[in-house]
């Protein structure tokens, strides 16, 4: 389906994974301490082409992404402090790897009222 100069699809996908996780802090804060979260996560990609089964991506290859995370220590997944600021960014850059986006916006609640998004368009 051909689209306009200015016309794009949006897919967003909202889904969540639980973990624990402690933070490597220089400051003292409860963070330090181990302790848990349902991390709820919002992907929102844009794309002006469809692949050629109609679709952005299949929304199971995005979970699957999200749920190599679920029931984990992230201290022990990956090799940052893990905020909710720097797993927004690796969530992102594992979502790119995944297809040729124009862009894709990632936004992570580590609770219901605290959340932080990262977005950078492909070049």
């Amino acid at each position: 389906m051909l689209l306009g100069k200015n016309s794009m699809y949006k897919l967003k996908l909202k889904h969540h994974f639980d973990s624990a996780h402690k933070l490597k802090l220089d400051y003292e804060s409860k963070c330090e301490s181990i302790h848990g979260h349902r991390w709820e996560v919002i992907i929102e990609i844009w794309k002006n082409t469809l692949d050629d089964n109609g679709m952005i991506i299949d929304f199971s290859k995005l979970k699957g992404k999200i749920d190599e995370l679920d029931h984990k220590m992230l201290n022990d997944m990956v090799k940052f402090n893990p905020t909710a600021e720097n797993l927004s960014k690796y969530l992102h850059d594992e979502f790119m790897k995944l297809g040729v986006f124009e862009r894709l916006k990632l936004t992570i609640y580590e609770s219901p009222g605290a959340s932080i998004s990262y977005e950078m368009p492909r070049t």
